[in-house]
């Protein structure tokens, strides 16, 4: 049908409006949309870390503060609620909350990271000491992987839900995957457990047992790295395994592996090692550090890694392809626990311990104040806040003027009423206290075990895993009040030869059992509570009467036992032995160590159980049927050894130790500190010193937190009803907040360490 112009013009201007309006009722839904989504913007925490801004904390005065990685400017600081600020933190930062743990205590507070609030200050439920935190979307878990213990906490009260999964054996860390089930891997087994809501799964085997395995994660998938083996493989099936040069990190002390996206980044320590794996490829590679020292996590970024240098307090940059250095830029300037994290598009490298720290935004450094210090090392000085330009940075490794963040007043809570000032020590020669954090210690009750123990050994006490109970003498005493310590059961051994006196004791790190010496060269393996035999512990020489006592015993976290058993000289010396009490109902003796020596013996485990200390030779016990000599430690007799809970200090034949390097041991030296250091607390901040002025019965705590001008904490006066005695055996609670000091009849005196 023949259409007219008019006709064809007026459809045209039809189609015309219909666009129109098609176009306008488009346009009003956009309009909609954006001014919803700016609503949506200026309500919800999660765009508030989404411009290169992130949290770091500085232990010295206590704060968390928000640093702008873009400018490098510290925006504002929070006071975080604790009442000390120790290195052994642990962050764990969202869109939403910025959690803080102290790693030793438990205690934790949450910062909100839209209105600065700060919560109070609260313990985590049924935290062990040294554990870590491994937060998810379906709860968040608490890891002791020496104990092998994990406990399922609600991630937002962290109150723990049901009882603790005991894996029964030391665990390598956690990892969550995809679904939020946490993978533990068992080394001693050779097996990876899934938990999944805090109930423990089938094992999976995965490597030979003692292989030196690692668990990680990578898109959501569950892997295991075998270090002995050098290959990464799936739990169960998914992605192929990939080999890696596993022997470059045969001679590292610790190791990790962590993800990010698919390359997988392996790290090695003490010495330092550092590989990158491909997972699509399998294509690997190695960084040629060229430093001796500690380093800290690697961060991947693009084309370059990030290694931080603690030892030199910088930060290294490789490429990622030939895996040669790149760039150094300067941290701190000085040793310092370098952290270093990916957070918003911006690699962070911060120093807890000082005011300094660097961001990294697309490959240029910007250097941090995150607060200002007067030259003589006061209290950090707040300043306005400024509005910082959102340009990236231009600067390299120059450092940058700016302004010290504001201090901002927690409204949600209040940090705990400030403490007492702390006494003045009592007269007498020695430093005085520093303006430290760290009271002197409030004295308990003292304790008796025989008067004239026939024989009697300074092996004798021992605390338990928690900290709750107090062994003298095969006598338990409660310490849940600790201003009153109440007299509970005494061991009871049906063994013959452990009947009567406990000639030395150890606890099983898991809780689980305890270790005692006996008569004959025989000890015995009992329940927790000491009142059930589980085994004998038996020696192939048994031997009897005795002229000379000489027991020690010692229970580490890998389920092996340490024992001299001996009471005899003269007859000839017997060697310690070392039984794996795995099944604590067949112990086996799996290795010997030395060839017997007339003097008294110590017997101590680093917590992970890998290092041993037999009077004054430090051994590697990591494979327990093939012990290795790593050093000796210069004297033949000591009170005793004790490991910072990290295993870098160590306190044995009156000097501190550095184990940066196991196997080269160096004696850390402090001019100001006059004495037999013979004790160091398992956070590594408080040693015990005898007192050099020549009264056996006085004792000095020092903080050593900084070791270039430690502090007198305080003189401890031990009091004896027998004052000639001296001091025989000294040792801290597991979780640092008791100190036990033996006199030379078996009498102790305890102190309360409060933080």
């Amino acid at each position: 049908m023949p259409v007219s112009l008019q006709q064809s013009e007026s459809a045209s201007r039809l189609r015309r409006a219909g666009r129109s309006l098609l176009f306008a009722t488009l346009l009003t839904a956009l309009l909609i949309g954006v001014a919803a989504a700016w609503s949506r913007r200026a309500q919800s925490p999660v765009l508030h870390l989404l411009s290169g801004t992130a949290w770091l904390v500085s232990t010295g005065p206590g704060l968390m503060t928000e640093i702008n990685g873009l400018s490098g400017r510290a925006e504002s600081s929070v006071k975080l609620p604790f009442e000390s600020y120790t290195p052994d933190f642990q962050i764990l930062q969202d869109t939403a909350d910025i959690l803080v743990a102290h790693r030793g205590s438990g205690s934790f507070s949450v910062v909100d990271a839209v209105s600065h609030d700060v919560s109070p200050m609260k313990l985590i439920d049924g935290w062990t000491s040294g554990a870590t935190l491994v937060r998810g979307s379906r709860g968040t878990y608490a890891v002791d992987s020496s104990l092998g213990v994990i406990t399922y906490l609600d991630g937002t009260t962290f109150d723990r839900i049901g009882p603790p999964t005991k894996i029964g054996a030391p665990v390598g860390g956690g990892v969550l995957d995809g679904d939020g089930t946490l993978w533990v891997v068992v080394p001693g087994r050779g097996t990876a457990v899934p938990v999944r809501d805090g109930v423990a799964g089938a094992p999976v085997s995965v490597a030979r047992p003692r292989d030196r395995i690692s668990p990680a994660a990578a898109a959501g998938r569950p892997l295991v790295v075998n270090w002995t083996t050098g290959v990464v493989a799936p739990v169960s099936g998914g992605t192929p395994r990939r080999p890696f040069p596993g022997a470059g990190f045969a001679g590292s002390r610790s190791v990790t592996a962590s993800a990010s996206g698919s390359t997988l980044i392996l790290t090695g320590s003490d010495p330092p090692a550092v590989g990158l794996l491909d997972l699509t490829d399998g294509t690997t590679s190695t960084l040629d550090l060229g430093i001796d020292g500690d380093i800290g996590p690697p961060v991947l970024d693009g084309d370059r890694v990030y290694v931080p240098d603690r030892g030199a307090g910088a930060v290294l940059a490789y490429d990622r392809r030939t895996g040669a250095r790149t760039t150094r830029v300067p941290v701190s300037g000085r040793r310092a626990p370098l952290d270093a994290f990916a957070h918003d598009g911006v690699v962070w490298v911060n120093d807890p311990a000082g005011p300094d720290a660097v961001a990294i935004y697309r490959g240029q450094p910007r250097r941090i104040q995150k607060y200002r210090t007067s030259p003589t090392r006061a209290a950090p000085t707040p300043a306005p806040r400024t509005s910082p330009p959102s340009s990236p940075p231009t600067s390299s490794a120059e450092p940058t003027t700016t302004s010290s963040p504001t201090v901002a007043t927690p409204t949600r809570s209040s940090a705990r009423p400030p403490t007492s000032r702390p006494p003045t020590p009592s007269p007498g020669s020695g430093p005085r206290p520093g303006p430290g954090a760290i009271p002197v210690p409030a004295r308990l009750g003292l304790l008796f075990g025989p008067v004239f123990p026939a024989p009697y050994t300074p092996r004798e006490m021992a605390f338990s895993p928690d900290g709750k109970l107090f062994v003298l003498d095969g006598t338990f005493y409660d310490l849940s009040d600790p201003a009153t310590p109440r007299r509970g059961k005494t061991v009871k051994a049906t063994w013959p030869s452990c009947a009567g006196t406990a000639m030395a004791i150890a606890f099983d790190p898991r809780g689980d059992n305890l270790a005692i010496a006996g008569h004959g060269n025989q000890g015995c393996l009992l329940s927790a509570d000491g009142q059930r035999l589980r085994a004998p512990l038996l020696a192939p020489e048994p031997v009897e009467g005795y002229k000379e006592v000489r027991a020690a015993v010692a229970y580490s976290s890998q389920g092996i036992v340490a024992g001299d058993f001996t009471f005899v000289t003269g007859i000839g010396e017997v060697p310690i032995r070392l039984w794996d009490v795995t099944d604590p109902r067949e112990p086996v003796i799996v290795a010997t160590l030395g060839k017997g020596a007339a003097n008294p013996r110590s017997l101590t485990f680093s917590r992970n159980g890998n290092l041993l200390v037999e009077n004054s030779t430090l051994w590697d016990v990591s494979s327990p049927s093939a012990p290795k000599r790593l050093a000796s430690l210069g004297l033949s007799e000591n009170i005793g050894a004790s490991f910072s809970r990290d295993g870098s200090l160590l306190a044995a034949g009156d000097r501190l130790w550095s184990l940066r390097n196991v196997g080269k041991p160096t004696v850390l030296r402090m001019p100001a500190i006059r004495g037999d250091i013979v004790a160091v607390n398992p956070a590594g901040t408080i040693i015990v010193v005898l007192d050099a002025t020549g009264d056996e019965n006085n004792i000095q705590l020092w903080d050593i937190r900084d070791r270039s001008d430690p502090k007198t904490i305080g003189r401890l006066k031990a009091d004896w009803k027998f004052p000639d005695d001296g001091i025989v055996n000294v040792a801290f609670s597991p979780d640092g907040k008791f100190l036990a000091v033996m006199g030379g009849r078996s009498t102790v005196r305890l102190w309360h360490i409060r933080s």
